[in-house]
């Protein structure tokens, strides 16, 4: 009759795949993305870089000072806080 091998659907495994979906937004991972656009003070292990945060992605930030951008990769950084 048929191949032999389980056919699956949302009817018989009781899953509502609306829920789903490729274009569900996921969970940011930290809280990066409250201080685009503002001054910060990023603190590393070993230096301290301070500017505006312009981008921020799953494992770096790009901090402007002026006409100097510097990319600073998130596994070295301790902590980051508002610029005053």
């Amino acid at each position: 009759m048929g191949s032999g091998k389980p056919v699956y659907s949302s009817y018989k495994t009781g899953l509502n795949t609306s829920t789903h979906s490729k274009n569900t937004p996921k969970n940011p991972s930290d809280f990066s993305n409250e201080y685009v656009g503002k001054n910060v003070k990023v603190v590393l292990y070993n230096s301290v870089v301070e500017g505006v945060l312009e981008k921020s992605t799953k494992y770096w930030f790009k901090i402007s000072n002026g006409g100097r951008t510097v990319y600073v990769n998130k596994a070295w950084v301790v902590f980051v806080e508002p610029s005053l």
